[in-house]
């Protein structure tokens, strides 16, 4: 759901200057399109207790909020839904008058913008590796959970625990 009209050029300013992890910048707007068409939800990059970290491409934007106009309102809500369940909108009946007077549609233009991705391993440090806990990365998009994959330092023997295969099968689900 890319913003039509906004600037394919990125501005920089201070607010979209990264400090840390600048090897990981992403100054390709086609890149930033991507990442904003394929999420629709905020995600937010967390460390635990135990040292392991979520990593998720992420990406701050800049702009002033104004509301759609209301002709444009049925179409915004109808793109919104699509996105959210492919083929909904064939499934229901159309919005009501009262429905579209209660609901407001706001759009951004993207003024200014600053994204990250890595694909790269965190690195453990030498006692995580010589541990007996399991370490590794579990695929995550928007639509499901993708099967567990190891860390390529992880030692051998070490299975996949219960809490990890409970979380992939919770989310492939053919009901959710």
């Amino acid at each position: 759901m890319t913003s039509t009209g906004a600037s394919t050029a990125r501005s920089t300013i201070t607010s979209t200057t990264l400090t840390r992890m600048r090897e990981c910048a992403v100054t390709d707007r086609a890149e930033l399109d991507r990442l904003l068409d394929d999420n629709f939800l905020a995600h937010v990059g967390m460390a635990d207790d135990q040292g392991g970290v979520v990593v998720i491409p992420s990406a701050v934007l800049f702009g002033s909020f104004t509301r759609l106009a209301e002709p444009d309102v049925p179409g915004a809500l109808d793109l919104f839904t699509e996105h959210l369940m492919p083929g909904r909108t064939s499934e229901v009946r159309p919005k009501n008058r009262r429905e579209l007077a209660a609901t407001m549609v706001l759009s951004m233009p993207i003024g200014s913008w600053s994204m990250k991705t890595s694909t790269d391993w965190p690195t453990d440090a030498p006692d995580d590796v010589a541990g007996h806990a399991w370490a590794g990365v579990i695929p995550f998009d928007t639509r499901r959970l993708g099967d567990p994959l190891p860390a390529p330092d992880l030692r051998p023997g070490i299975p996949v625990p219960n809490s990890v295969h409970a979380m992939t099968a919770r989310h492939d689900r053919p009901d959710r």
